[in-house]
């Protein structure tokens, strides 16, 4: 699980994890927080969900670095599909 996960790789960081019950078909995990976008994203980098997430074979999975900012709004909206195209037009490797 998450929490293993990040005492294996991030043992001299203080990393959060919490999972929170967004509706009856989505669940939100949340792992922080991070000093900056490229400790989130060097995080990212190292962590699969298929091997660290129980059942997330058989679940469809959206994993995003998102800013405290954007989480709250994400939060108060809980539109997935907005926030990833938001997610792919701000942050999308081509830009």
């Amino acid at each position: 699980d998450i929490i293993n996960f990040n005492l294996d790789n991030f043992s001299n960081y203080n990393y959060r994890s919490e999972g929170t019950t967004m509706n009856s078909d989505f669940l939100m995990i949340t792992v922080g927080t991070f000093d900056s976008p490229a400790e989130a994203t060097a995080y990212l980098k190292i962590f699969d969900p298929m091997k660290e997430i129980r059942g997330a074979t058989e679940a469809n999975l959206s994993v995003f670095v998102i800013s405290r900012d954007n989480l709250l709004k994400f939060k108060d909206d809980r539109n997935i599909e907005r926030y990833r195209i938001f997610y792919n037009k701000t942050y999308s490797p081509s830009r």
